[in-house]
């Protein structure tokens, strides 16, 4: 799993191999994004955070250290669909819109500082003038 996060938009990226490059913002929060593993599924392939900073460094915000698993949008017990990819998981609720879609409620990503350890900053340089 790739982490990288652009200072300069403040996003975080997190990113399995196995990405279709297909997004679906959180019901709840549209500056996160699931990443799908393929274009009409529910397979979560990787993480969109806008606003990242939030989280930054991890243990700032929805981050529990005891489990080392950063949480992002609603996490419940009594989600419609669970679907996993690694240290991934996604939590979904049926559509009100189209019954037999999910719409994405939120992400826990396990070993977290194991791979916020090794999170790339892209930052850019300021022009010389």
């Amino acid at each position: 799993m790739q982490i990288h996060y652009d200072d300069e938009v403040d996003v975080l990226s997190i990113r399995k191999e196995n990405s279709s490059g297909v997004f679906e913002s959180l019901i709840y929060d549209c500056g996160v994004a699931v990443e799908l593993a393929t274009k009409d599924g529910n397979d979560i392939a990787g993480l969109l955070i806008e606003g990242a900073s939030a989280f930054l460094p991890l243990g700032e915000k929805d981050y529990d250290a005891e489990s080392d698993t950063l949480q992002v949008g609603r996490i419940v017990a009594d989600a419609d669909l669970v679907t996993e990819n690694g240290d991934l998981t996604a939590y979904w609720q049926a559509s009100e819109i189209v019954p037999e879609d999910y719409d994405a409620i939120g992400v826990a990503i396990r070993n977290a500082s194991v791979y916020f350890e090794n999170m790339v900053i892209l930052s850019r340089e300021p022009a010389i003038h």
